[in-house]
This record gives C-alpha cells, structure tokens and sequence, in this order.
C-alpha cells in the first residue's frame, strides 16, 4: 500500500499492486473492510486482481528491496534524494535543481553524511505505522533529542494515533522534546508546523 501511494510521487498517475494473503490478513476486522458475509465475496474479487497469466507490460523491473540502501532528500521535493553514502548530483542546466540547493544551502557533489541536522521528522501519510513509533520510541525512551533540534512525530492515522497513545508511546516522544502532532501532511509538503499542531 506504501508503494502504491507513493507511486504518484514518482510520477505515476496510479500504482497497483495485486493483493496478496499478508493483505488480506491485514484487512481482517479493519473498520472499513468487508465484515462477516461479506469478507467472503470481497476475498474472491480480490483474487482475481493479479495481471494475467502471459501479459506484456512495457518494460518490467526486478528490485531486491534488501539491497536498496537507505536514502536521503537533498532538496525541495521528493524526487531529489539519494543513498545515504552517495553525493548530491551535479545537473549544470538544472535551474529548478540550482534554486532547490541554493534554498538547502548545498552544493552539488557534496555528501550530506556531515551536514548538521535541524529536523528530524518522524511519520507520513503513507507509513508511521504503530510499529515505527514503537522502534522509534524504545530508542528515545529516556532520552533527549539534541538542544537546538526539533523533531515532530506524525502517526500515519488517527487510528494509529490512538492506538499510539493508548500505549503510552506519545509520552515518551514529549518527554524526550519531540513535538506529537495529528495525523496529516506535514514535513513532506514542505509544512513543518503540520496538522493541528502540536498535540
């Protein structure tokens, strides 16, 4: 589901991606999934989402998931990113990637394995699943961030929210000087103050 909504940020009009019995395991007893009989019917049409046997494609692409390294933004949009180890690309008739890095303060072939960090920015819409929170905050507990550093945490539902809070994980992020926000856009549309706030 992560890529198929991130498959507009890369240009995409749609993604899909065929559903598979780790899907239908997730959907069970969701609020807005087929309940009792119809869990059934939504299941058998579901299966027959896959493309068909023998279908031709444009091109097809093979990713080792486990191979990609970790990437990092440099710029203003979520297409300007790259591996963690690598080095901002050097585009000389790029005007929209020139005024992008001017705006980071970067320069191109520079690495940002250095470079100071000021935000650090926790959540999406697409992800920040309850697990994340809870990786992120057993790290954090009994910690705090560094002076100067702000760092917002966006749950990537309502739902997760409160299953979040329930837990108690919200405390560890505010006792650590993270800010708790409300589930929305926030960081990945350039909007650090985020939706509702600081909760």
């Amino acid at each position: 589901m992560t890529v198929c909504n991130m498959s507009i940020e890369a240009g995409a009009r749609a993604g899909m991606i065929a559903p598979d019995e780790v899907t239908y395991a997730y959907l069970a007893g969701r609020p807005r999934a087929p309940q009792a009989a119809g869990v059934g019917r939504a299941l058998e049409a579901w299966r027959t989402l896959p493309s068909d046997p023998g279908a031709r494609f444009d091109r097809e692409v093979t990713i080792d998931a486990a191979a990609v390294e970790p990437m990092i933004t440099y710029g203003t949009n979520p297409g300007m990113v790259m591996p963690i180890g690598g080095q901002i690309p050097v585009r000389p008739d790029d005007v929209a990637f020139a005024r992008a890095l001017s705006y980071m303060g970067l320069t191109p072939g520079q690495p940002l394995e250095d470079q100071k960090v000021n935000v650090v920015f926790l959540g999406s819409c697409t992800n920040a699943r309850l697990s994340d929170l809870r990786e992120a905050a057993r790290l954090l507990r009994g910690r705090r961030i560094a002076r100067g550093l702000t760092m917002l945490v966006v749950p990537g539902s309502q739902e997760v929210k409160r299953q979040a809070e329930s837990e108690g994980l919200h405390r560890v992020f505010l006792e650590a000087g993270a800010e708790w926000r409300e589930s929305g856009c926030s960081m990945c549309l350039g909007d650090e103050r985020g939706c509702g706030g600081a909760g």
